[in-house]
């Protein structure tokens, strides 16, 4: 059974926080990267990032899924956005992933919704 766990990291401009899913199938697992819309957040309307990452993780993938800056759980207020800030963000947030134990960095792929990709 797949694992999800709290996670956060420091991004450029504050604390920025999410789940990380993980496969029960032992690693190097490759990775999928969620990124959320504008005004979205890490679980999406309808909770559909959730629904997505547990699908992913129960098929071999390692899933993280976190807010931008000024978004959901991360720190920051929603007026500081801006579209540099939300590609640092996903770079930092790319940088984490690599630095994580059982994680096969050079499988990864990311999936953005709406202005997230």
């Amino acid at each position: 059974m797949s694992t999800v766990k709290a996670i956060e990291f420091q991004g450029p401009l504050g604390t920025l926080r999410g789940m990380l899913h993980r496969p029960a199938a032992a690693g190097p697992s490759p990775v999928v990267l969620l990124l959320h819309g504008f005004t979205g957040q890490h679980i999406e309307d309808q909770r559909l990032f959730v629904q997505f990452a547990r699908c992913l993780a129960d098929g071999g993938y390692a899933v993280l899924r976190f807010d931008f800056y000024g978004s959901g759980d991360s720190d920051g207020e929603f007026d500081q956005f801006t579209m540099r800030s939300e590609v640092a963000d996903a770079v930092t947030a790319l940088d984490w992933l690599a630095a994580q134990p059982g994680l096969d960095i050079k499988r990864i792929g990311v999936v953005g919704l709406s202005m997230g990709g």
